[in-house]
């Protein structure tokens, strides 16, 4: 019997019994088996005919049981390549079902946001103060508050220069220099 490939069949489970190959299994009835044969044989010499009879029939009932149970276990490892195919298609199917459960959350998120921040489709008060006043009060407070601050005159932009160079001097002066570096 071939394991699976599916990785989830392969790793044993915490307190689990370990797993077997079919094969390695298969060699252990046999083996059993002969050995078992041989003992009875060794055994059965000073018996009688109906007790070798008896314990005969009790150890080809015993191994057929065995060799059964093999049997159905062969059949039965071929449904773990489909179990292994099913349960990777139900992993599959779990995973989108997640995914699409997570965008139905995002999706009514971002509804819920566009509904909340969309102007209603008639502002009368606004457009009673545009027909009053001729313009709009709020916007250019809502356009100050993110316009940049302005740039300041050329003699305060160079009066800012100086006092940056004679402070960066001063500490240039105040640190020692390599040999050779003059400031």
């Amino acid at each position: 019997m071939q394991q699976s490939a599916h990785p989830a069949l392969l790793q044993p489970l915490s307190g689990a019994p370990q797993l077997t190959d079919l094969r390695g299994l298969i060699d252990t009835v046999v083996r059993d088996a002969e050995t078992g044969l041989r003992q009875l044989t060794n055994d059965l010499a000073g018996r009688s005919d109906s007790e070798r009879k008896q314990a005969l029939l009790a150890y080809l009932h015993r191994t057929r049981q065995r060799l059964l149970r093999l049997h159905v276990l062969a059949l039965w490892g071929d449904k773990t390549r489909a179990f292994g195919a099913v349960s990777g298609a139900l992993d599959a199917a779990a995973r989108h079902a997640d995914a699409a459960r997570d965008a139905a959350d995002q999706l009514a998120h971002t509804h819920q946001h566009i509904t909340g921040t969309q102007a209603p489709p008639h502002d009368v008060q606004t457009a009673m103060e545009v027909h009053e006043t001729g313009g709009y009060r709020l916007l250019p407070l809502a356009i100050e508050e993110v316009r940049p601050a302005p740039t300041p005159p050329a003699a305060a932009r160079a009066a800012a220069m100086r006092l940056m160079d004679r402070l960066l001097r001063t500490h240039l002066l105040q640190e020692e220099v390599p040999a050779g570096v003059r400031v």
